[in-house]
Formats: C-alpha cells, structure tokens, sequence
C-alpha cells in the first residue's frame, strides 16, 4: 500500500503501526498544555485587577491631598494610564476566551482523529486498500489545513502572551514605559 508522505513520516517516528494512537495522545496532551495557559492566564489577569484598583488608589489619594501641589498633568496622566490598564483587562480577558475556542477547536479535533482511527479499523478489517488510500489522502488533506491554522493561533498566542508578560513586568516598576 503506496503511503502518504506524512503518514509515513509518523509510522517510521513512532515505530509502529499505531501512530494513530500516538498522535491523538499528543493532541490530548497538548490540550492539557492549552487548559493550563488558560489557567496561568487567569491567574495573571487577576494580578492585573489588583494592580489597577493599587493605582485607581494612588490617583484618588493624589485628588485628596490638601495643600499639596499636585501638577493637573500628572493627575491626568494617570488616569489616562488607569484606562488603558482597563482596555488591557478587557483584551487579557478576550485572550482567554480566545484560548478557550482554540482549545475547543483542538479537542474537536482529537475528537475527530479518534472517530478517523475507528474508520481505519473497519476498512483494515474489509480489505479495502484503495478506499483506505483514498481516506487517508483526505484526512490528510484535512489535517494539514487544521494544523496550518492551530499553528497561526499559537504564533498569535505566543505573540500575545510575550505582549502580556512586558505590560505586567512594567506594571511591577521592572522595566520602564
């Protein structure tokens, strides 16, 4: 039976006939990874509340101060500050979101490659190796366009978390706006 270039790959990387197997473990695997960033994420956006209610604090004191001059500028400027940190919280809590789609997407997708590996199992039972070709080329086809976009989300989630991780590093004073 003539494989496919990719089927092969995985049959020879794992040394076996069940590679099926072995990806859909993978794939339960990094769903866990996927649930646990979404788990540190929350964690960080609950930081960020802390960090903008201290600095709400700060600009209501600098209001309260009597007999202290206090430059309207800086006033302003923190509010302005204040706000931002509020849209950012709205955009932490979008990524969030957006990890709970991707990870919906990603065990919808083991889902699909067990229900494929049971196809595989009754058309190997049939003898039926040009419907099996055929299938294979398909899933194929399929999973190369599911792998291309997983891949663009998680550039975007890397991306977006690095974002995350300078703006919380600035707001802990480590590093200057």
């Amino acid at each position: 039976m003539a494989w496919l270039p990719k089927c092969e790959e995985l049959e020879i990387a794992v040394g076996g006939r069940n590679w099926l197997d072995t990806v859909i473990v993978y794939f339960d695997e990094y769903a866990y990874e996927q649930r646990e960033f979404t788990h540190r994420l929350n964690g960080l956006i609950g930081e960020m509340n802390e960090a903008c209610v201290d600095r709400t604090a700060f600009v209501q004191e600098l209001r309260s101060v009597v007999g202290e001059y206090v430059p309207a500028k800086t006033a302003v400027f923190l509010e302005q500050m204040i706000n931002k940190e509020g849209s950012r919280e709205y955009q932490l809590a979008d990524l969030v979101n957006e990890g709970r789609e991707m990870l919906g997407q990603i065990e919808f997708f083991v889902g699909k490659l067990m229900h494929d590996a049971r196809k595989l199992e009754v058309l190997s039972y049939k003898f039926v190796q040009g419907k099996m070709v055929e299938f294979m080329k398909e899933i194929q086809d399929e999973d190369v366009t599911n792998l291309m976009k997983l891949q663009i989300l998680g550039r975007e989630f890397e991306l977006r978390a690095r974002e995350k991780d300078l703006f919380i590093q600035k707001l802990k004073g480590n590093m200057d706006y």
